[in-house]
């Protein structure tokens, strides 16, 4: 993503929602986003670009990424399947950012 925006000078917001671990209640609050935006903008104008992401991920959040949980977990319901309970926690660090 980041080579595509060094050669056409475009601008990449990349959304992750992990699956829900169904021990904990389904709520907004309980969910984990992953946010990636290009670098570049983020350098250059950090403060705006970050309140517009902030908008977007909990758009994201809530009228994309919860229906969708609500929907896998349903699905798991009917076919009796027992969804994954682990989340990846693993974070590492490139320069001075933690990813």
């Amino acid at each position: 993503m980041a080579t595509l925006d060094r050669i056409d000078g475009g601008i990449t917001v990349f959304l992750h929602c992990q699956g829900f671990n169904p021990n904990e209640p389904m709520d907004p609050e309980n969910i984990t986003i992953d946010v990636y935006v290009s670098p570049r903008e983020l350098k250059e104008d950090e403060a705006n670009i970050e309140e517009h992401v902030a908008h977007i991920v909990q758009d994201f959040g809530c009228k994309i990424a919860m229906p969708h949980l609500f929907r896998y977990r349903n699905r798991c319901t009917i076919d009796n399947v027992k969804p994954l309970q682990t989340r990846c926690t693993t974070m590492f660090c490139l320069s001075s950012h933690i990813y």
